[in-house]
């Protein structure tokens, strides 16, 4: 946590105002990047304060990359100052202490590091990335004081929630108007306002289901993850939808998982494709979690794919999971996405008008302009 015991520092009243003064004038542009900053003596006079204090607080604008100093020429407004170049990404959870963690967590963390390296997109223009990990159990946690301290400090570009934490609704991060916000979810997120929404396109399982259908399969299982409320389930209407694409399904091939525990999709796939002649000829995966655990169970089963069963699945693109049959893959470009936020953040920025929700359309891993591994 020292980056906020730096942030909530005791600064004196005079050097708090030099502070917040430069630093109003760098944000609001009216200090354009690689402009020259008032000199020291200029800021004491302009403040009545001594030099000491005026150098002190043109210390804290550099140490927070707001400014850069060249000696004998003066401070310069930085090319990369934070409100322009320094996007948090912040997780409801960390990655559990065997090293598990939803693998759409997964890929937002890998696009970002990709999108941010020296060689990358954004590292290219001088773009800087930090990730935050909430612990949803604990209300107020250090990291939250820590995201709202630079969320004061104007040192944010803008956040990006790969899904809303439960534990920021109705906080100081959630109402903040000042600092651009993109969150990203199936659905569009009520009560946030001054939050881009990117809303990932629903009809996902119609488009895995009517592959199938196509490929001239007539028996669906479907494993999904169990996301859903108690008494929510969607087994019901994924047999109205598996018959509207042309397949059939029962209530009992309609299985869910805890992605927690993946393991678990083994048994159920091998238990449903061991034996019968009216086994299924087609197994939809909801969840790329899921993907390396259910088809082991197909192996286990002994059965050919895609002779005897053909495999669709959910994956994040490019990080996918490992299938160990050959499968489909049918889901949502993560470099779109993580692209997509980052641009919104900018023209926010620049005062464009933002529309709130945007929606994106899921792929299949063909439809993609670069390769995909397995």
């Amino acid at each position: 946590m020292a980056g906020l015991v730096r942030l909530v520092e005791h600064r004196s009243p005079r050097q708090q105002e030099i502070v917040e003064a430069v630093r109003r004038r760098i944000v609001s542009g009216e200090l354009a990047r690689g402009s020259r900053v008032p000199s020291v003596n200029e800021l004491a006079a302009a403040h009545k304060s001594s030099t000491r204090t005026a150098l002190s607080a043109l210390g804290y604008l550099q140490e927070h990359g707001f400014i850069t100093s060249h000696r004998g020429a003066g401070s310069f407004v930085s090319d990369t100052p934070p409100h322009l170049s320094h996007l948090g990404i912040v997780f409801p959870y960390r990655p559990e202490p065997d090293g598990w963690w939803s693998q759409f967590f997964v890929a937002w963390k890998g696009e970002a590091e990709r999108f941010a390296a020296p060689d990358g997109e954004g590292g290219r223009h001088g773009l800087h990335i930090s990730f935050y990990y909430l612990d949803e159990r604990i209300p107020n946690a250090p990291v939250e004081s820590e995201i709202q301290s630079r969320l004061e400090a104007d040192l944010f570009a803008g956040l990006i929630f790969p899904v809303f934490p439960n534990s920021l609704h109705g906080t100081a991060i959630a109402a903040d108007r000042k600092t651009p916000k993109v969150v990203c979810s199936a659905i569009r997120q009520e009560g946030f306002r001054g939050f881009t929404s990117i809303a990932l396109d629903d009809g996902l399982p119609e488009k895995a289901l009517r592959y199938l259908a196509n490929q001239g399969r007539r028996r669906v299982a479907i494993l999904i993850p169990t996301f859903h409320s108690r008494g929510a389930l969607p087994t019901d209407g994924l047999i109205s939808l598996a018959a509207r694409c042309g397949l059939t399904t029962h209530r009992y091939w309609v299985q869910g998982i805890d992605i927690g525990s993946p393991e678990w999709a083994a048994n159920w796939t091998e238990l449903l494709f061991r034996h019968g002649s009216q086994r299924p000829d087609a197994l939809f995966i909801a969840d790329d979690n899921l993907v390396p655990s259910a088809t082991q169970g197909l192996l286990n089963a002994g059965v050919s794919v895609p002779d005897d069963v053909h495999v669709i699945a959910h994956g994040n693109f490019p990080y996918l999971t490992h299938s160990v049959v050959p499968a489909k893959r049918v889901g949502y470009d993560m470099r779109q996405l993580f692209r997509l936020s980052v641009g919104m953040i900018e023209r926010s920025r620049a005062g464009e008008r933002i529309r709130e929700s945007v929606r994106v359309n899921c792929h299949f891993d063909d439809d993609l302009p670069y390769p995909i591994g397995g």
